[in-house]
């Protein structure tokens, strides 16, 4: 099985990228087709973008998105787009956000064996749907599904990013929730202070094997990034899994 990872970077954070891509060349299993997704309004960073697939001789695209918008549709564009126009002959999509990072031994085509999609399942009274930030589907099970990533309305409920997949969950088709967790120590790290975090504590999913950092664009700050002391733990713990492989 052919498999195409597709990352979707935001603009802001090329820090983290060459991070994301080291720990997946680490830790998947299986054939796998990386390709990066630059988000942008102003291509303020594309120089350093093209520079790591370069290096890690990955598949590079640009995506131009609409200014002005709110960060939940900045997050759904980039998710369509990447879907409408990454994907080319593989059986399985892999969406990961800029700051989800894998952590654990993953094996996709095993994951997926016995699901048509997998992701971290979000609910709004009897409304589900799935994030993007994590987010894997047998294309065969839904490119001829009418969906969309973006928010939505359904029976009264809204549904932030992501929305239009409970289009998906609602026309049979066999998923599996991720789950979420929040860690709250790590090598005596309180990933509780609401200093290092602003509020955005860390996340892992399925069972552990992916970190998520959350709210790396700044989106609550008019996108502007002020995460060093966080950015520094990431950092740190990512050279810890890497090192215990």
């Amino acid at each position: 099985m052919c498999i195409r990872d597709s990352i979707i970077c935001v603009s802001n954070r090329p820090d983290l990228l060459e991070k994301q891509i080291e720990l997946l060349n680490n830790f998947m299993i299986g054939e796998k087709v990386v390709s990066i997704v630059y988000d942008t309004r102003d291509k303020q960073y594309e120089n350093y973008f093209k520079k790591i697939c370069d290096d890690y001789n990955l598949e590079y695209h640009l995506h131009l998105s609409e200014p002005n918008c709110a960060p939940s549709f900045y997050h759904a564009q980039a998710a369509t787009w990447a879907y409408q126009n990454v994907i080319k002959d593989e059986d399985v999509l892999m969406l990961l956000d800029h700051d989800m990072f894998l952590i654990d031994e993953f094996d996709i085509e095993k994951e997926i064996k016995d699901y048509d999609l997998m992701g971290c399942l979000q609910s709004r009274g009897d409304v589900k749907y799935i994030w993007p930030g994590l987010f894997l589907a047998k294309i065969e099970s839904i490119k001829e599904k009418d969906f969309h990533f973006y928010p939505d309305s359904v029976r009264g409920e809204f549904l932030d990013t992501g929305g239009g997949t409970y289009m998906l969950l609602e026309s049979n088709l066999d998923y599996y929730d991720t789950g979420v967790e929040y860690p709250s120590d790590y090598n005596g790290i309180n990933l509780d202070d609401a200093e290092l975090t602003r509020g955005f504590n860390f996340e892992l999913h399925h069972e552990g094997k992916f970190l998520h950092f959350r709210n790396a664009c700044g989106w609550d700050n008019q996108f502007i990034t002020n995460d060093s002391d966080k950015t520094n733990v990431l950092f740190h713990m990512i050279s810890d899994f890497m090192e215990a492989k």
